[in-house]
């Protein structure tokens, strides 16, 4: 017993060393602090998507720019609120966006329609004093001379295309000329009605050249 004794204090640190080599580290584990453990006690790769809670990463957890497309199932994305204007332009690509798209198939805000103006005409009567049928807002001005009428198409005909015809009613042979007044290169030098660019001068005349009032379809291309 007395050889015993002498033999534990003899080695009595190191039978302590090695209660603390064996117990040590279930101790250490079993009473670590709270918050205690940082990204030094990591290893790299250690953490898996398995220890990570669901709805645990946030926005502001993920560095600006960094996910890609590969890494969005575009098929769970709603549409955004303005795209729904996309889905009636016929050409969204070259709308600058998608908010003004609908207007796409529109220039300056009015549909092709508005753009589409048939011929404007006129047929005056056999004395040149009235207008038998017209197209729309074609008013006689005047007839200040036999086989010469003056009509107000109320817009602009100056540089425009316009034309004259007798009209088969007289049931003779007939000529007929049409031309605007106002300034500019076309206009009819003669011009008994005020010389404004809308009204335009109709002279009717004989094949003699002799002038006559006859029935006449005056056309204007707007």
């Amino acid at each position: 017993m007395h050889r015993l004794l002498r033999h534990v204090r003899t080695h009595a640190v190191a039978y302590v060393a090695l209660f603390v080599a064996l117990g040590g580290t279930s101790y250490a584990a079993s009473s670590l602090p709270k918050n205690s453990v940082s990204s030094k006690q990591i290893a790299t790769g250690a953490v898996h998507t398995s220890d990570i809670a669901k709805n645990a990463v946030t926005g502001a957890k993920v560095a600006a720019n960094t996910l890609k497309g590969a890494d969005v199932d575009e098929a769970s994305l709603g549409k955004v609120p303005a795209a729904a204007s996309a889905d009636s332009a016929a050409t969204a690509t070259t709308a600058t966006n998608a908010t003004s798209a609908a207007n796409a198939a529109a220039l300056g805000g009015l549909a092709p329609s508005a753009f589409q103006r048939g011929i404007r005409w006129a047929l005056v009567n056999a004395a040149g004093t009235g207008i038998i049928a017209q197209s729309g807002g074609i008013v006689l001005v005047s007839h200040p001379n036999v086989g010469e009428t003056f009509l107000d198409f109320g817009e602009t005909t100056s540089g425009h295309a316009m034309w004259a015809q007798p009209s088969l009613i007289a049931n003779a042979a007939r000529s007929a000329t049409v031309s605007p007044c106002g300034a500019g290169l076309d206009v009819y030098p003669s011009c008994a009605a005020p010389t404004l660019t809308h009204i335009v001068a109709v002279v009717t005349w004989t094949p003699a050249g002799a002038a006559v009032d006859t029935p006449v379809y005056v056309y204007y291309l707007p």
